[in-house]
């Protein structure tokens, strides 16, 4: 028999199904981590956002402190054992790849478009060190 997950797994956080969420977690979000796509994923955060106790305030500020920086070994093995199917869900958002990563929707509850964005990114080091 095969697991059918509840569609409303992520209701209590987006307005956005199960398969769009699960899909832009699993696809854009995972490959842009993965890959170290800070470009993409400077475009997809909610700033202001703390990185490693320095706060960023917009895109340049992460793309510039991103420079030299690399994802632990720990936080790539936790991505890639993610399946991005039913991930966690708490009061503060979606936790992907063991914490790694965690997603809020900042229109939840309001009558626009649903759309994810990072609040959190955790497991990045300083690879120049």
């Amino acid at each position: 028999m095969k697991y059918v997950s509840e569609p409303e797994h992520y209701a209590s956080v987006t307005a956005m199904d199960k398969f769009q969420v699960e899909t832009v977690v699993g696809f854009t979000v995972r490959t842009a981590y993965l890959e170290e796509d800070w470009y993409t994923l400077a475009g997809m955060i909610r700033y202001p956002i703390i990185i490693n106790g320095t706060a960023l305030n917009d895109a340049d500020a992460f793309l510039g402190h991103m420079t030299d920086k690399t994802i632990s070994e720990s936080a790539r093995d936790a991505m890639l054992e993610e399946d991005f199917l039913d991930m966690v869900v708490n009061e503060q958002g979606i936790l992907m790849g063991g914490g790694a990563i965690l997603l809020g929707d900042p229109n939840f509850g309001a009558k626009v478009e649903p759309e994810l964005e990072i609040i959190a990114m955790n497991g990045i080091i300083d690879s120049s060190k």
